[in-house]
């Protein structure tokens, strides 16, 4: 049940999506910057796909929906970056507070095969 939650909350969001720009990555001081892993995931799979930038209040209901999936988790932060990777044909979910990343979530996308009795 949690993870149909999840799966439904992450089709909401992406129904709203026209593609978000990449951030531009920076340095900073004791952590990895949410920017730099941003962009590993685009040199991992250069088609991987940026579809929402989601901040605020929002973000904080994406956090609950993800830490509610099993296995528990505690990823927290003011942003999170929604990434769509076809080379491995999964969601990225990439949080991040202020400049530092806090965490990745990864979802593979659900494929609705057809049966092989159904017509087509």
């Amino acid at each position: 049940m949690r993870f149909g939650l999840a799966v439904a909350a992450a089709c909401v969001v992406l129904m709203n999506c026209a593609g978000a720009d990449w951030p531009e990555a920076g340095r900073t001081e004791g952590c990895m910057t949410w920017q730099s892993v941003i962009g590993a995931t685009r040199e991992a799979d250069p088609n991987a796909e940026m579809i929402k930038l989601v901040e605020g209040e929002d973000a904080q209901e994406i956090f609950a929906v993800l830490n509610a999936m099993p296995p528990v988790s505690n990823l927290g932060g003011d942003h999170i970056a929604i990434v769509f990777e076809p080379k491995r044909d999964q969601l990225l979910f990439i949080a991040g507070d202020r400049d530092c990343a806090t965490g990745i979530v990864q979802i593979p996308r659900i494929r609705r095969e057809r049966s092989n009795d159904v017509p087509t």
